[in-house]
């Protein structure tokens, strides 16, 4: 007995276990693009839930339209990623848009609606259901999210191991996102350790500049202990026991001088200045 061929899943369904009917699964979707004025001026088209195909001849505006729903979405390439592909496509948007705007409308996996409207120097400026403006972005998936491979990028994935490891990591976005922050925390450190670095290093060299001038200190300070040491203490101290240095001691006579006998000989005059400094130092 021949069985019943089953029914094809469509786009947004999936089917679990046995069971026949299918599961509906949350997913994002874009509703309707709009441009006015530019190359594609007065468009409007509307996108089915599934799968949306659009034919034309060379030049018609197919890649236009795509590139037009990625830069309305705010889904350009990063350019200190790939500087080229977004440099390209900026070009290419402005270059048909001219001074028209995009107006996309989208429901989120969770049914809620908003509309992103951008002109060709502008950011992306999103507004709920009401018309209110509300601050969020479209390129994360906390609110929505969507990829768009041009015809180029999909045959760069093929042949390039970078392309193909940035699009797994679209997998993993969020984690990701945390080793990114904390890379750039790890490398904010490496550059105040930097910084703190050449500051100890320049601390040395001036401590280095001060130790040099060590020996010259020493030399001194023996110069110092030589003139004032316990030799030259002992010293004053038998100049005190014999009443002042021998060639200092005399009288102190009329006129301010000092006469000095030694042994019945002729007198000799001291001067004042030296009496006066004898004095100050027995003092």
């Amino acid at each position: 007995m021949a069985s019943k061929p089953s029914s094809p899943v469509r786009a947004g369904e999936a089917v679990t276990g046995n069971s026949k009917v299918p599961t509906p699964v949350a997913h994002h979707v874009v509703l309707r693009l709009g441009v006015t004025g530019g190359f594609l001026a007065g468009m409007d088209l509307e996108f089915a839930d599934g799968l949306n195909c659009l034919i034309g001849g060379r030049g018609a505006g197919k890649t236009t339209v795509l590139e037009f729903l990625r830069f309305g979405l705010g889904l350009m390439p990063d350019p200190k990623v790939n500087g080229p592909r977004h440099k390209a496509i900026d070009a290419l948007v402005k270059a048909n848009l001219g001074s028209g705007r995009l107006t996309i409308d989208l429901r989120t996996k969770t049914n809620m609606r908003y509309t992103a409207g951008r002109a060709a120097n502008e950011t992306v400026q999103v507004v709920n259901e009401t018309g209110t403006a509300v601050p969020v972005s479209l390129d994360r998936d906390q609110i929505f999210s969507a990829d768009v491979f041009s015809q180029n990028e999909i045959e760069e994935m093929a042949s390039s191991p970078a392309a193909q490891l940035e699009l797994l990591d679209r997998f993993q976005e969020h984690a990701a996102s945390l080793i990114a922050r904390e890379l750039e925390q790890l490398q904010r450190e490496l550059d105040q350790s930097s910084i703190d670095l050449r500051r100890i290093d320049q601390e040395i060299d001036d401590l280095r500049g001060k130790a040099s001038e060590l020996p010259v200190l020493q030399e001194k300070l023996k110069g110092f202990t030589e003139i004032g040491g316990p030799d030259a203490a002992r010293t004053r101290d038998g100049d005190h026991r014999r009443g002042g240095p021998a060639e200092d001691r005399g009288e102190v006579g009329r006129g301010g001088t000092g006469r000095h006998d030694r042994g019945g000989g002729r007198s000799r005059e001291i001067p004042k200045v030296v009496i006066r400094a004898w004095a100050e130092t027995t003092c």
